[in-house]
């Protein structure tokens, strides 16, 4: 809780960012995530058997805090749930616990544009071209042009350059410029 003065001289206290947990869909009981984007193990006993001496034996296991790891190009981070499930994105993962499944055609996105921030309130789906567009926005596109560098490349055609020369001044192929002129690249660019 942070304090903070009102304007009477007392001070009342006002929650900063409250954090929520719920077990992820498919985990109950094993895993949960948080509106904050963090993921947990809940404590719990496994079964042990020791094959030397025969024997089985409950062994308890604290919960904790999973630490996420890189797991692509773009940045996005991803945790392990269980031995042999392959890494799960956060982002995915927060979504899917507080909103539910996607719909037929959307995905998770990041508003702030940065893939680690996997906060509830930085999320929410949308479809893949309207994250690509958020993603240029921000000037994170994968893409190799600029929105700016596209409206220069537009005029450098209007004016008479030739696919080569402008290839050469932005560093990309001559097939990219095409691509460009032809409307097959770049066309949301206004």
């Amino acid at each position: 809780m942070k304090k903070m003065n009102s304007g009477d001289g007392g001070s009342s206290a006002i929650p900063v960012s409250t954090e929520l947990w719920r077990d992820i869909p498919g985990y109950e009981g094993y895993y949960q995530v948080s509106t904050l984007g963090r993921v947990r193990s809940l404590p719990r006993v496994i079964p042990v058997y020791d094959s030397i001496r025969r024997v089985s034996y409950a062994r308890p296991c604290p919960g904790k805090i999973l630490s996420p790891a890189v797991c692509d190009r773009a940045g996005h981070v991803s945790v392990n749930l269980g031995k042999r499930v392959r890494g799960i994105p956060v982002h995915r993962l927060v979504m899917r616990t507080f909103h539910g499944d996607p719909p037929p055609g959307m995905e998770a996105m990041h508003l702030n544009g940065n893939p680690t921030d996997n906060r509830l309130e930085n999320l929410q789906y949308g479809t893949h071209s309207r994250n690509m567009i958020d993603m240029y926005r921000i000037g994170k596109g994968p893409l190799k042009l600029t929105p700016e560098e596209v409206r220069q490349i537009r005029f450098g055609l209007a004016c008479g350059w030739s696919l080569r020369e402008l290839a050469w001044a932005y560093r990309v192929s001559p097939a990219c410029i095409w691509d460009v002129k032809k409307g097959r690249r770049y066309a949301w660019v206004a």
